[in-house]
């Protein structure tokens, strides 16, 4: 079976990004991404149909990958 995934909601504000996407395969389920812009910190949560929460990962970017995307930015 082929997986589908529909957007749900993307939201920015204050330099954290969430974005939620609902992915239908042989399971349905959303994943929650979230980045902040400010401190490098990054997650990727899932959650089964019923909205409990199933696993997720998360870390933080190396401040000098940070310091590259700021430079990229101001270059708009």
């Amino acid at each position: 079976m082929k997986e589908r995934r529909q957007l749900i909601k993307k939201k920015e504000k204050d330099g954290i990004i969430r974005i939620v996407t609902e992915v239908k395969g042989v399971k349905t389920y959303r994943v929650q991404e979230y980045f902040d812009k400010n401190t490098g910190h990054f997650g990727i949560d899932t959650f089964d149909e019923e909205g409990n929460w199933e696993g997720g990962v998360g870390g933080y970017i190396p401040e000098i990958v940070m310091s590259m995307l700021n430079n990229m930015d101001k270059k708009k």
